[in-house]
This record gives C-alpha cells, sequence and structure tokens, in this order.
C-alpha cells in the first residue's frame, strides 16, 4: 500500500472522453464506520456500480459478481 500511495500522491487524473467505470464496494472495511464517507469518489463523469464486498472481498470471494458488474456495464457501453 505504501507503494500505491507514493505513486499516486501528486496524481490527478485527467478528464477522458472515454466512458468510465468507478467500480465500489458496497460494504467498508471493518476500520471505518458506516457514517463516516468510506466510499471512493471520482471527479469527471463517470458510471458508478456498487458490488457486494469489502475493498478486499470484492475482488476475492466476490469476484464473479464484481467481473458480472463489469461485464454489465461493457455490454451496456458497446450497445449504445
Amino acid at each position: 500500500m505504501g507503494g500505491y500511495f507514493r505513486l499516486f500522491a501528486d496524481w490527478n487524473p485527467a478528464p477522458t472522453t472515454a466512458p468510465t467505470l468507478l467500480v465500489r464496494a458496497d460494504e467498508p472495511l471493518a476500520a471505518w464506520s458506516a457514517g463516516d464517507n468510506w466510499r471512493s469518489t471520482y471527479r469527471h463523469p463517470h458510471t458508478v456500480v456498487d458490488t457486494a464486498g469489502d475493498h478486499f472481498s470484492m475482488m476475492e470471494e466476490h469476484a464473479v459478481s464484481t467481473a458480472s458488474a463489469v461485464e454489465t456495464w461493457i455490454a451496456a457501453e458497446i450497445a449504445q
């Protein structure tokens, strides 16, 4: 995690015309209380999909439903 913090510390993404998907966990990590502002955000235009699990379990035990959510979004984008 320290490497990611250093890598992205001063990075500010530029706007893009490409469709952008923000996939977020629908459960906070145990260290966060439900009332805290724990959800990821993105300042540029995008679509948000909340998936089952927390930051880690959405990519582990809930990987199938997370992948399905991404595939559904891609299919909808292609159909437009």
